[in-house]
């Protein structure tokens, strides 16, 4: 309700009975997303400057959805059946990614911490599409001094990346993330560096304990640059600490038992892949009469659940929130 002018996507979230209507001014440039429970045929009407430049899918329903384009006013039309389910869209999976791994080299790491840590970048890296025009690789040993030991696009062959990790040698010193993170903003994810234009840059970093310098800034003007964070701990589990080091909760994996980190490896690559989205999001929520109290309180949890799992910011996602009455 309201203005709503964004670049992005509309979600229509709630039970939609015969017509819904959206009213204000919206402006929005991306997709239409219909979730939740949809009744009849699920008309939505846009009143005011309702201009929807993009297509409608069908979410959170146990049903087909018209895929169609809105090339007028903005009436939305989606066969759909009632009830809650998943959305059978799926967005495209992109493989140009800048990979940086961190490995933690320092002097408190034990030769079993880095077997483990080392058979782990190699399980995430058989599994990656590594290639010119897919996903670089560099890496950084972690220690007093960290070194960059691989640097962006100097291999573009898993087996080349594998041969490279296993020959790696720990730094030693304290464990300062701190000057790695100054090292990668610097020299690795730059121009100069390899870094590419309009590529998803990702971070993971390994470690078995907290840094032992100052990382807050250095690790905050990359994660301003939308970079996203894994964290990995390694017989090491202090959340708080592993939170610092990345991009959102569902970004960590840690256990104490060194003999269940390798099997992280296949999340882990998922979400390499999964893609950053920046832009504006717009949800659109039915606040009509027919929307019972426990079908808000789901609404709410799905929005706060999206909320916790999207890097919001500036100059990332934005949240815009209207209301169907």
């Amino acid at each position: 309700m309201g203005h709503q002018h964004g670049h992005g996507h509309v979600h229509l979230i709630g039970q939609h009975h015969g017509h819904g209507h959206l009213i204000g001014h919206q402006h929005v440039h991306g997709h239409v997303h219909l979730i939740g429970q949809h009744h009849g045929h699920g008309h939505g009407h846009f009143h005011g400057h309702g201009h929807v430049h993009g297509h409608v899918h069908g979410g959170f329903n146990n049903g087909q959805v018209n895929v169609i384009n809105i090339p007028g006013h903005g009436h939305v039309h989606g066969k759909v059946k009632p009830g809650f389910g998943v959305s059978k869209y799926t967005p495209k999976v992109h493989h140009d990614v800048d990979l940086v791994f961190v490995l933690d080299g320092s002097s408190k790491v034990t030769a079993e911490h880095t077997k483990v840590m080392k058979n782990l970048m190699i399980s995430i890296i058989k599994t990656l599409k590594i290639g010119e025009d897919n996903t670089h690789v560099a890496m950084v040993v972690l220690g007093g001094d960290p070194r960059v030991a691989i640097p962006l696009g100097k291999f573009f062959k898993s087996k080349e990346i594998i041969d490279a990790v296993k020959h790696l040698k720990n730094t030693g010193g304290p464990r300062n993330f701190g000057k790695a993170f100054k090292l990668i903003a610097s020299t690795v994810l730059t121009q100069g560096g390899g870094q590419r234009a309009g590529v998803d840059q990702v971070v993971i970093s390994l470690c078995t304990g907290p840094s032992a310098d100052n990382m807050l800034q250095p690790l905050h003007q990359l994660k301003s640059r939308g970079i996203r964070f894994l964290a990995i701990g390694a017989g090491y589990a202090n959340q708080m600490n592993l939170k610092l080091l990345a991009s959102a909760s569902y970004h960590i994996w840690s256990s104490v038992n060194l003999q269940n980190v390798v099997g992280f490896h296949t999340n882990i690559a998922q979400q390499i892949y999964s893609t950053n989205y920046n832009g504006d999001v717009v949800f659109v929520v039915d606040a009509s009469s027919s929307v019972s109290a426990a079908d808000l309180k789901t609404i709410r949890s799905f929005l706060v659940g999206v909320a916790e799992r999207t890097q919001l910011g500036p100059t990332t996602t934005r949240f815009f929130c209207g209301r169907i009455w």
